[in-house]
Order: structure tokens, then sequence, then C-alpha cells
């Protein structure tokens, strides 16, 4: 994770509302973009991610955007994050398999 992955969000977490679509779907667009940035993430990444946006600093820009979310969206995002360490236990798990 580095500043092209920050770039990246912040990217996602700027895009406009297409012509095409009410708000609430630009919206979940921007959340399902993020999860799939964050599907990308080790579970050190992913974790120490959770840690900065949970508790923003001056200046992180990212934090800074994800904290405009709605409480609801955040969450999930958040709740994904922090699902990493589940998620690779049951990658491994299925690869581990006759």
């Amino acid at each position: 994770m580095g500043t092209t992955f920050d770039a990246r969000l912040i990217e996602i977490l700027d895009l406009p509302k297409r012509s095409d679509e009410t708000l609430d779907l630009a919206f979940k667009r921007k959340e399902r973009e993020l999860g799939e940035a964050f599907a990308h993430l080790t579970v050190r990444e992913a974790l120490e991610l959770h840690r900065r946006l949970c508790n923003p600093r001056p200046g992180d820009e990212v934090a800074h955007r994800f904290g405009r979310l709605i409480v609801e969206r955040r969450v999930r995002l958040l709740n994904f994050l922090v699902d990493a360490r589940r998620r690779a236990a049951l990658a491994t798990a299925r690869k581990d398999r006759p």
C-alpha cells in the first residue's frame, strides 16, 4: 500500500455522479469500487488502512474523504477491512482442499 493506492482510493472517493444514475447509485458504485480495491490488500495492509480510517490524522486525504461517506457505508467498508484475516484463512482452506 502506498501513494499509488492512496491515489486510487482518492480517485474513487472523488468520482462524480454519472448523468444516468441517481445519487444513491453513485454512492453504491463508490462503495463497490472501494470494496474491490480493499479486496486486493494483504491482511497487514487492510488492518493498517482500517487503523488509518478509524483514527484519521491531519493531512490524511484518504481518511478525510472516507469520513464524508455516510455512517452505514463507512461501517460496511471498515468491517470488510477488519475481516481480511478471516477471508485470507478461508482462501487458504479452499486451496488446501483435495
